[in-house]
């Protein structure tokens, strides 16, 4: 998978609300006051920085950096599973 067929995935999700999150993300969300919105917001106008294949977890993984919806900077790193899951691992 490429940065352009993992960004059209991510948005495509986004944009339908169809993202998990890990318990991880959701401790870093509760800490750092990022809402779901934030998350959505950054993957639909985020730049995917990196995407590389983990074969332990059959997944692809990708770092999206973007800006929550009041234009602070945003970092997640998420897990594409197939173009129906993906998974927020962490948020930064």
């Amino acid at each position: 998978m490429n940065k352009s067929e993992a960004k059209i995935i991510l948005r495509d999700l986004a944009k339908y609300g169809k993202i998990a999150y890990s318990e991880h993300s959701i401790d870093q969300m509760i800490n750092r006051n990022i809402t779901t919105e934030d998350i959505l917001y950054a993957l639909m106008w985020g730049k995917i920085k990196s995407v590389e294949k983990n074969a332990t977890h059959q997944n692809w993984k990708c770092k999206i950096i973007g800006k929550t919806v009041d234009e602070d900077e945003l970092t997640i790193l998420a897990a594409i599973y197939s173009e129906t899951k993906t998974v927020i691992i962490t948020v930064f």
